[in-house]
């Protein structure tokens, strides 16, 4: 079963990798507002972190995923969420694919109390 799930997984981010042409969207569609409830439950958090996994060699689109999640993150949710790029192919990243169970370039939000991972 988690052969599957792994190729599965696997097929979605080869399909994300692709070299089709990008078609523009609105700033709207990039940025949509988020509900009043979950910025309500974010404040009150002590830290929420948004990890984008990525590895050493990467495409333009994974490139562009980059940027917008950050252009988003530090938009829409300045003050309320940090955005941290982390390479998981230096030996010092590693674990993160472990604890995460990464089976490819991934944003994973982490909520932290006393800086250590929560939810």
């Amino acid at each position: 079963m988690k052969i599957v799930v792994f190729i599965f997984s696997l097929g979605l981010c080869l399909a994300g990798c692709s070299d089709a042409p990008d078609k523009p969207r609105s700033r709207q569609q990039l940025e949509p507002s988020a509900p009043p409830a979950a910025l309500e439950r974010v404040a009150e958090t002590t830290e929420v972190i948004a990890y984008y996994f990525h590895g050493t060699v990467r495409c333009e689109t994974c490139q562009k995923i980059e940027k917008q999640a950050q252009d988003l993150i530090n938009g829409s949710f300045a003050g309320q969420v940090e955005f941290k790029p982390v390479n998981y192919d230096k030996p010092e990243n590693a674990h993160f694919s472990k604890d995460y169970n990464l089976p490819c370039p991934s944003l994973v939000l982490v909520r932290q109390k006393d800086g250590k991972d929560h939810e």
